[in-house]
């Protein structure tokens, strides 16, 4: 729902009979009248250029801030528009019309609903229809800011609940993501480990391997050993029957020679006696 700012021709509320007219006050009505001029024409920079040169003459006039805000709003500037208002609320006296002050927070609540800060859009409208209960535009723009704070919340507690939910599904995805870290580093570990390990089992291997060596290089002495005790003993077996045989060579010649020195002492023997045998019996030769 659109609603219309409240324009109002201030010149003619300024400069009415009950203001004591001066300089100042007869060249800001001057200023006012040509800005108001130009806000009809839709150039709205240079009538806020008059404005503002009208409130250097007459800083406290709530009409002339009344006047700069419609403007602004009309500009899209609704903060700076609620600042002019608040600036003619703020300068408001006994002597400013209830016209005034209505227009004032009735353009206040639709610059707020445009900024849709409906609460305080309420307010500034119930502010209106104090002092101007007849304003039907006041009712209305009042039930529809009712109505968009009321859809405000519901949509707040909505958003609220979902941006629970989205926390909730990044402390989740957080905590997976850390638990997944703590996976990878005890993976990380378990490998460490299983290299580790690894690296004993081939150590264990070459340490067997080496043992096996050694307890085979031990038999294989062991053999060695065995078999040369036993070529061994056979070279002294065959030695002991060699000199065996050398002796029975040795006392078989000791018996030829025996025999032989036997037969020349018999010899000798016959000789002095001048005996000879033939066959069986004695022969006499000479030798």
């Amino acid at each position: 729902m659109l609603f219309r700012i409240k324009v109002l021709l201030v010149f003619l509320i300024l400069f009415s009979s009950s203001y004591a007219f001066s300089l100042n006050e007869f060249t800001a009505k001057i200023d006012v009248d040509r800005a108001n001029r130009l806000l009809r024409k839709g150039d709205y920079d240079n009538a806020i250029s008059l404005y503002e040169k009208a409130l250097s003459k007459l800083p406290t006039s709530p009409e002339i801030y009344y006047n700069m805000g419609t403007t602004l709003s009309s500009m899209g500037d609704m903060e700076s528009a609620v600042q002019a208002f608040d600036m003619a609320k703020k300068n408001f006296t006994e002597k400013t019309s209830k016209d005034i002050k209505s227009s004032t927070y009735y353009n206040a609540g639709i610059s707020k609903i445009e900024m849709e800060d409906y609460a305080g859009a309420i307010e500034e409208l119930i502010e209106s229809l104090v002092n101007n209960p007849n304003d039907n535009n006041a009712k209305s723009a009042l039930e529809y800011a009712k109505k968009k704070l009321e859809e405000q919340k519901k949509n707040s507690g909505e958003s609220a609940q979902n941006n629970n939910n989205d926390n909730q599904d990044n402390a989740n995805s957080n905590q997976n993501s850390q638990d997944n870290q703590n996976n990878n580093n005890d993976n990380q570990n378990n490998n460490q480990d299983n290299n580790q390990n690894n690296q004993d089992n081939q150590n264990n291997n070459e340490n067997n391997q080496n043992n096996d060596n050694q307890e085979n290089n031990n038999q294989n002495n062991n053999d060695n050993q065995e078999n040369n005790n036993q070529d061994n003993n056979q070279n002294n077996q065959d030695n002991n029957n060699g000199n065996n045989s050398q002796n029975d060579e040795e006392q078989n010649a000791q018996t030829d020679i025996d025999r032989l020195l036997d037969s020349l002492r018999q010899y000798r023997k016959d000789k002095e006696n001048d005996d000879q045998y033939y066959g069986g019996g004695r022969i006499d030769k000479d030798w």
